[in-house]
Formats: C-alpha cells, structure tokens, sequence
C-alpha cells in the first residue's frame, strides 16, 4: 500500500470514532442543541448576532460613494447601533451640506432614526436633515427661519420644524423655543402641529 491510502484509512477511522463517540453522547447533542435554541427566542434581552462594528474594510469602502449613499449607509449604521457610526456621520457632516437629498431611502431612515432609543441616533439624523436642506447651525440661520414664519404662511410648518431643530442643535435653544410656544395657538392647526 502506498502512503496517501494509508492517510486516508487513517483520517477514515478517525472520523468514524468521532461519529460513534457523538452518537453515544447524543443527550450531550441534545443539550447543546437545546441551549442554542433557548439563545435564539423572541422574548428576552437582545443577543448580538456579531459585532456591530464598522470594519476599516467598510469605511474604505464608503469612501468611494457618493455622499448620498454615504449618508445613508451611515445612518442605518446608527440606527442598527454600530460603534462609531453617529461619529463618522459627524465627522463627514459638513462635506454632505447641500449634496445630499432628504428623499428616497434617506428619508426613510430619517423617519426611523428620529424614534430611535438611542439620542445620538436622533442628533445624528437632524444633522442630516439641516444638511441636506443646507441649513446652517447659526443665530442667522434661526433669525431667517424666524423671519420666514412671520412673512409667509405658505411653509410656516417646515420653518417652525427647522426652528425647533435648530434650536435642539444648540441654536440658542431657548430662544427657539420661545418662538415655537409663540405659534403653538395660531389658528392654523398645521403650524399648531
């Protein structure tokens, strides 16, 4: 017999043992399987898949899209509770201003990051929104928002929303929202809203 049939009848036996070792320990089997199981319910405390990590892999890989899948790929990112998501979203903010879309996709996420359980979530999707509408974080910009309201009606809503969130982005919040309780018994329930 030649050397290779011998490894083969070796690795062969080996693997029958083991089979029949596993057969005759089949309730340790069966109570590895029910362990297992009983982690992958739908009660109880959340159980991480994997780590929720951005790779270095990943973020070269951001790097070469547009801002818009940028934004969006961060954002679920966040929402799904990676570490350092919400600061690359900071990080990369400013060089998003006025070339993202609050629509489609990104839009989606916004709706969903602005109910999230984590605050850093909702900070990070506002910054997206003001970005997106290229709005920027300044007494000037909240004056204008401001001004807006008391000119035009048409809008006033979308302003107010903007002034609230500029005022949550430490916009000088107090004056923000001293002009949000000043709208809130306006006759027309949209802007009340």
């Amino acid at each position: 017999m030649n050397q290779g049939s011998w490894g083969r009848r070796i690795a062969l036996a080996a693997a029958l043992a083991m089979a029949f070792a596993f057969a005759a320990r089949t309730d340790v089997l069966v109570a590895a399987w029910e362990e297992l199981v009983e982690l992958i319910t739908i009660e109880g405390r959340p159980v991480a898949a994997s780590p929720a990590v951005i790779s270095g892999h990943e973020v070269q890989e951001l790097e070469s899209l547009a801002p818009q899948a940028q934004a969006e790929r961060l954002l679920e990112r966040a929402i799904n509770h990676y570490d350092g998501a919400t600061a690359m979203i900071a990080k990369s903010i400013d060089g998003w201003r006025g070339k993202i879309a609050m629509e489609g996709t990104l839009n989606g996420l916004f709706m969903t990051a602005m109910n999230a359980n984590d605050l850093r979530v909702r900070a990070a999707a506002i910054e997206l929104y003001l970005a997106a509408y290229d709005i920027g974080k300044t007494e000037g910009d909240l004056d204008r928002m401001m001004e807006r309201c008391d000119r035009q009606t048409d809008g006033r809503p979308h302003e107010l929303w903007v002034v609230g969130l500029l005022g949550n982005r430490c916009v000088n919040p107090r004056r923000a929202l001293d002009d949000l309780l000043r709208w809130s018994n306006d006759a027309d329930d949209e802007t009340r809203h």
